[in-house]
């Protein structure tokens, strides 16, 4: 065979093998978007509260495990529960940003897999790892913030 050929042969095979990285790469990451966070096997931590009733603490604790489920592909939460009454009155101001009356804070634990399709570290345990929610009085709870 020439030189040249046997070059654009090379060529050919290392842009073929590119193309199929990228696909297995945009396979993997549309696949995962797709898995929802699993809720599966969470434990709830109690906290005795004086500002919420066990019903209002059970419906926020629905929306964070909600929200977790769709927006945390590739990821499985362990364990989650309310940081009590005096630290959550250290987030009121969250509150007040949303316009909002009440706000609501859980500590949580939760593993990423393989592929999470969010920024963070795969194969990763994430610790103390906070969901912020508000509300006005007698209204519904809605995710705020998350993080640390």
């Amino acid at each position: 065979m020439k030189k040249h050929t046997v070059i654009f042969l090379c060529a050919l095979a290392g842009i073929g093998a590119a193309a199929l990285v990228l696909l297995v790469v945009r396979f993997t990451n549309d696949f995962t978007r797709n898995i929802p966070g699993d809720i599966s096997h969470t434990a709830v931590l109690s906290m005795e509260s004086q500002l919420y009733t066990q019903e209002e603490i059970d419906a926020a604790l629905t929306v964070a495990k909600a929200y977790f489920q769709e927006h945390y592909p590739d990821c499985a939460l362990r364990e989650i529960g309310y940081v009590g009454d005096q630290q959550a009155m250290a987030y009121q101001d969250w509150a007040v940003r949303n316009d909002a009356d009440d706000v609501i804070v859980f500590r949580s634990a939760f593993q990423t897999g393989s592929h999470p399709a969010i920024s963070l570290n795969a194969n990763s345990t994430y610790e103390r790892y906070l969901w912020i929610l508000v509300r006005n009085e007698g209204g519904q709870w809605v995710h705020a913030d998350h993080g640390y």
